[in-house]
């Protein structure tokens, strides 16, 4: 088995090992070596990247047999490599995997919630907890004395132990593993069976944030960043605060309210506007029956507006109530929408004209016998659609009496 020079130290960044065998894979060549400082994708955290003799590793796992390989494009060329480890991404890992530690300590802690799964994002890192809510003030608990953690900057230790000792260690979750189990402790805090990487000290963490909570399947989803993560979600949040005191012209702590005051005047003024509208559109709607076509005992009224689907529902109904033997043809650029209503004194059952439509072209819609409407259209499918209504109309113009 391959020697994991990771369980004993995680700032172990530079080795040389001897070249066990090479494989030929689908996305390059497996590489086994008979120790690696390298961490294999496991347990929620990601793999280690770096180096083997200064070509590129593109991924590391553990085969069916729990053989750590190496991916590389090409193989090393002689049967000792040197390997070296990115970092920057272990030291971010390690950040967030004893971060996690403590928020799954402290939630188990003061609620009594135990952590279901763990993963280490690109983004941020997530742990799901038994429990279908959680609250500000229980969110504010766990966060604030899991800060004070790390700001005691105790000591994260490394321990291996017979799985038949296990059982006096008093582990925050119990664990069916065989053989010797490492064990990660948190001083005071905190001891569980882990095989990830982890800082030396609870004040490497420096920081832990939570951005947001899911609620998902009966269960919390915790969204947090640690460290360096915490830091630059910090800067550029404060950035977008900073700058919204300087267009709002006011204290950050003011800032809320602020927001809110214009908030109202912007939905009060939404309101005057709305109102407004709908007068402009009732005053022009003599001037769209004026243009309309007669077609026996009723009017046609076809028009192309560059107005919303509740503008054009609001005119089709005033049209219709204003002028009862008249059917609108009104499409809605923005929507890609066409609507075809008509008055109560005509007998035309609009459904039938849909059901036209659809044997000659493929359009999604439907409506009520009064009024239907067909969507998902740009403006030239607008255009020659209006055109079938009509003629289709025009056709059953006697039907309408």
């Amino acid at each position: 088995m391959t020697e994991r020079l990771y369980y004993e130290d995680a700032y172990l960044l530079s080795f040389t090992a001897e070249v066990i065998r090479c494989e030929q894979a689908a996305k390059g060549v497996r590489v086994y070596l008979d120790r690696t400082a390298f961490y294999p994708e496991s347990g929620g955290q990601p793999a280690d990247q770096g180096w083997l003799d200064e070509k590129p590793i593109r991924d590391v796992q553990e085969d069916d047999q729990g053989e750590i390989y190496h991916l590389l494009e090409t193989p090393p060329e002689g049967t000792v490599t040197t390997g070296v480890v990115d970092f920057e991404r272990r030291f971010d890992h390690m950040q967030q995997h004893t971060g996690q530690h403590i928020l799954s300590a402290l939630a188990v802690k003061q609620f009594g919630w135990q952590t279901i799964s763990f993963h280490l994002g690109q983004a941020t890192s997530t742990i799901d907890l038994d429990t279908p809510a959680m609250s500000a003030a229980e969110l504010e608990q766990i966060l604030a004395m899991a800060n004070r953690i790390i700001w005691q900057n105790g000591q994260v230790s490394v321990g291996f132990y017979p799985s038949n000792e296990i059982s006096g260690l008093d582990l925050r979750k119990p664990t069916d593993r065989t053989g010797m189990i490492r064990v990660i402790g948190i001083e005071g805090y905190d001891r569980s069976a882990c095989g990830g990487t982890h800082v030396r000290r609870t004040g490497e963490v420096g920081i832990i944030l939570v951005p947001r909570l899911e609620r998902m399947r009966g269960r919390v989803r915790v969204h947090f960043v640690c460290g360096g993560r915490a830091y630059q979600l910090w800067s550029s949040e404060h950035r977008v605060l900073m700058q919204l005191v300087e267009i709002t012209t006011t204290g950050y702590e003011e800032l809320p309210q602020k927001i809110e005051k214009e908030l109202q005047t912007l939905r009060q003024l939404d309101k005057e506007q709305l109102r407004l509208k709908m007068r402009l559109w009732e005053m022009s709607i003599p001037e769209l029956q004026e243009r309309g076509r007669k077609m026996g005992a009723m009017t046609v009224v076809s028009a192309e507006l560059d107005e919303s689907l509740d503008a054009i529902r609001f005119i089709g109904r005033q049209l219709t109530v204003r002028y009862p033997a008249t059917v609108g043809v009104l499409a809605s650029l923005p929507a890609g929408v066409l609507l075809v209503t008509r008055g109560p004194d005509l007998a035309l059952d609009l459904t039938r004209l849909v059901e036209h439509l659809r044997r000659h072209a493929t359009i999604k819609g439907g409506g009520r016998p009064e009024e239907v409407q067909m969507g998902g259209l740009d403006a030239r499918s607008l255009s020659s659609l209006i055109r079938q209504v009509i003629d289709w109309l025009d056709q059953n113009s006697s039907c309408a009496e």
